[in-house]
């Protein structure tokens, strides 16, 4: 059976939920291989990580008692956009 083309908006997704997959899963293959083929998705796998390598370079801001309140009454569904 033919597995469907993932779409970049579902590589896109996968890449920010799935950052610990084990990397030799079937769906990891499935997507490396479409980052080789597609130049948006890994321009934007490259910014990504760059973020991400950005944020470590940085202590963590302390938040307010204020901020930490208004972030956890933000419902889950609401956050994940």
């Amino acid at each position: 059976m033919k597995q469907a083309h993932p779409s970049h908006r579902s590589v896109f997704r996968y890449i920010c939920e799935h950052l610990e997959e084990d990397t030799g899963s079937a769906r990891c293959r499935q997507i490396r291989k479409h980052l080789n083929e597609c130049a948006a998705c890994a321009a934007d796998l490259q910014t990504i990580k760059r973020i991400i390598e950005l944020y470590r370079q940085y202590p963590v801001p302390k938040l307010s008692a204020a901020a930490r309140k208004k972030l956890s009454s933000i419902p889950d569904a609401q956050r994940a956009g």
